[in-house]
């Protein structure tokens, strides 16, 4: 699998000094259009620093604790640890990429560390106060470290409108902790960014709601003036509706809604990609249940209307474990519970009735760094927070804590056809139950609507990615990711062929790099991106830089995933020697992406050797380790 118009080369956390990203909102001022990269949410922060290790109870520090990175510069997203990460991103956890895909900022609603992993000036703490100390460890080498928030979905990066500038809008929860009444403040800071990619915030700390009873749930929805955000919270059975605009972020309206939110429990909430429904997902153990409640949106208003709701009587050690995402489209709406996964068809008029069961728990545990008899705080390889990857794939992190995601492949096909994978991604670092939160981006003006004021216009942008069939090295599926309403889609597979479908499915004749262009368009205006497609082994020969092939985790456990990032292979195979040169195992490789289970397999460096038809196209070491790495 791969992206249209992307480099499909290893992407390392640096930043050119000279380039500053933020000037591209200038665009916006002078022309009628929307042209920003929209690539926010291109890199993904996983760490849980602050671990037990059981070989030495005195650190705190183990090597399963390694923070991870997720990017989605590359396809398959590519995986790499830094231990130059020192912030721990325990449940509040949030990422913020410049519009060349470099992760610039990140936060763990309590500090603010950019793209050097140092904090930023006057970030290194936010949201101050004694509960604040109370998530502060002191570390084996004598330093404070924040730990983050117990809050999932409790900060979010987005941009100010008509400003350079960048907001961080995060939950403070001292009163609901002080006082045990569930209310909580939202505050907001705003962080500058100058030529040198220097980050500094300013107005830290501001508060502009004083009284919600939101536990997380922030997420905005774009304004349909394509400028502006709304921002949903609650209050007991009222929704307090804030809008962000250039004078600041203010309450615009309260709206009377059907039901009461709980106090003092962990919910989730999730726009629709197109902005037009809202879903939220409140946990609750009172007899009534968790709240599941629906509602249509409006981008013009801001008011909500046609509430559909279904009380819940999940599991109640699911406090944490509960996630609510829709499909591209809009048509699909997903939430997970403790161990299911559900499906429901939002386009129909009762949708609670098409509930569908996609995915349940394999019964699989992943097992804590150092833990000495692999029984030790054991956790199940449950389901938690779904976030949707700008590769249009739903993915969902681990309950309570682990090493395993899951991914729901292709999300806007029905039932088990959307393609669920238990435990599809094994990462080295033990993270808690959560992965960065994002607003609904890709997301501009709603044309011809009353709102539609401020002259920007939707200007699509092509980007797309392709998928090997498993079966037919030579069959290719295309994906469509273009964004800002394309309405036609035109393709050159660059061998002569072309198709005017939006999702095409392509089958070469033989082996070869091709040329593929996608050209989006509308009423306004069109685009193009194109990539090179390596197919087969012969296509080796019409490029000179060395194949990009990954093998993650590395030390791995049990079982690592191989990925090759900028080449189809056509018969490919690992093979795993000893350091003696004894072939231990030799496996097939299938596809883009296969995992290989290296269970029974001593613990010790292994050499291994990729070969397709034959041809040896990668070689490199892979460390068996022990239970938790």
């Amino acid at each position: 699998m791969q992206y249209g118009n992307l480099k499909t080369y290893p992407v390392h956390i640096s930043y050119l000094r000279k380039m500053n990203s933020f000037r591209l909102l200038f665009l916006l001022l002078v022309l009628p259009l929307v042209v920003e990269a929209q690539k926010e949410d291109y890199n993904w922060v996983f760490g849980a620093i602050n671990i037990v290790d059981y070989d030495n109870p005195d650190s705190e520090w183990g090597e399963g604790a390694i923070p991870t990175i997720l990017t989605f510069n590359t396809d398959p997203p590519s995986f790499f640890q830094s231990r130059e990460i020192t912030l721990d991103m325990n449940y509040t956890n949030c990422t913020y990429s410049n519009a060349d895909g470099q992760l610039l900022l990140y936060s763990n609603g309590m500090s603010i560390h950019g793209f050097d992993h140092e904090p930023i000036i006057n970030g290194d703490t936010i949201s101050y106060g004694p509960v604040w100390n109370t998530f502060v460890s002191t570390t084996d080498i004598g330093t404070n470290e924040p730990r983050g928030f117990r809050l999932v979905d409790g900060a979010v990066f987005f941009k100010q409108p008509s400003s350079d500038d960048i907001y961080i809008l995060y939950t403070n929860f001292e009163r609901a902790v002080v006082n045990n009444d569930g209310i909580k403040e939202l505050r907001y800071g705003s962080i500058s960014i100058d030529e040198d990619g220097v980050a500094d915030i300013y107005e830290k700390d501001q508060v502009f709601a004083d009284s919600v009873k939101s536990s997380g749930l922030i997420k905005c929805a774009q304004h349909a003036n394509g400028r502006d955000w709304w921002l949903v919270q609650y209050f007991d059975n009222r929704m307090l509706i804030y809008l962000v605009d250039p004078t600041g972020i203010s309450l615009s309206h309260t709206q009377e809604i059907s039901f009461t939110l709980q106090t003092n429990k962990s919910g989730r909430t999730a726009f629709s990609p197109q902005g037009d429904q809202l879903a939220t997902y409140n946990f609750s153990i009172d007899d009534l249940g968790s709240e599941f409640v629906i509602m249509d949106f409006d981008r013009c208003t801001g008011l909500v209307s046609n509430e559909r709701i279904k009380y819940r009587h999940d599991n109640g050690y699911a406090f944490f474990s509960n996630g609510v995402e829709y499909s591209p489209s809009g048509q699909y709406l997903y939430l997970t519970t403790l161990d299911t996964v559900y499906q429901y068809d939002t386009w129909q008029d009762d949708i609670f009735a098409t509930e569908q069961v996609v995915m349940v728990w394999d019964s699989t545990y992943s097992i804590p760094p150092n833990s000495p008899d692999g029984i030790i705080g054991s956790r199940p390889n449950h389901f938690n927070q779904l976030q949707r990857g700008p590769d249009n794939k739903i993915y969902i992190a681990g309950g309570a804590q682990g090493y395993t995601m899951h991914i729901i492949h292709n999300p806007d096909e029905p039932g088990l056809d959307c393609r669920p994978e238990n435990i599809a991604i094994i990462l080295n670092t033990f993270y808690l139950c959560t992965m960065p939160t994002f607003n609904t981006l890709r997301l501009g003006p709603l044309d011809g609507s009353p709102c539609d004021t401020l002259g920007l216009d939707n200007h699509p942008v092509s980007r797309f990615r392709y998928e090997q069939d498993t079966l037919d090295y030579l069959s290719i599926d295309f994906v469509d990711l273009s964004y800002y309403e394309p309405t036609s889609w035109e393709w050159d597979f660059g061998d002569g062929s072309s198709s005017t479908l939006r999702y095409p499915f392509h089958a070469y004749a033989e082996d070869g790099a091709y040329r593929v262009c996608q050209t989006v368009s509308n009423q306004y205006s069109t685009d193009t991106s194109c990539d090179t497609l390596y197919l087969g082994v012969s296509s080796l020969s019409e490029t000179e830089h060395e194949r990009h092939i990954t093998v993650f985790p590395n030390p791995v456990e049990d079982v690592t995933r191989v990925a090759f990032h900028d080449y189809l292979p056509q018969d490919a195979s690992i093979r795993l020697y000893d350091q003696s040169g004894i072939l231990k195992r030799e496996m097939t490789l299938t596809g883009t992406t296969t995992l290989i289970d290296l269970s029974g397999l001593s613990s010790g460096i292994y050499l291994y050797e990729i070969f397709d038809m034959g041809e040896r196209i990668a070689s490199g070491k892979v460390v068996k380790a022990d239970h938790g790495f």
